[in-house]
């Protein structure tokens, strides 16, 4: 791996953790989701950006400006909430899967998604 590899790559400990208990993902600091296996555990990832930059592919929602402020778990939850703030505004994102009914594929939903929900203000 080159130095530029290596300034790229965030470590490890830069990424939350979010699940549903079927399927899960690790979501960067800059507010990027790196890694996702859907609809479980155990699928093949439809985001790979964790192990290959360029064509792993991810899903990533950031003001044009502004750092991370916050970062953290509403209590008692897995649903992550990052904070940016800029000169112009705060971007709040609020990254989860929501809980399915029973354990069987027959109860999961056709549509196999995590949600990310941004507010903001100016």
């Amino acid at each position: 791996m080159t130095k530029d590899q290596k300034r790229r790559y965030p470590p490890i400990r830069d990424y939350a953790f979010i699940a549903d208990c079927h399927s899960s993902a690790l979501v960067s600091r800059a507010g990027s989701i790196d890694w996702c296996c859907m609809p479980r555990i155990d699928s093949a990832s439809c985001f790979g950006r964790l192990l290959d930059w360029e064509k792993g592919g991810y899903c990533r929602i950031h003001p044009k400006e502004g750092d991370v402020v916050s970062r953290r778990y509403l209590e008692r939850t897995l649903i992550l909430e990052t904070r940016f703030t800029s000169a112009d505004g705060e971007l709040r994102v609020l990254d989860f899967f929501p809980m399915r009914g029973g354990g069987s594929p027959q109860s999961l939903p056709a549509d196999y998604t995590d949600y990310r929900r941004g507010s903001g203000r100016s």
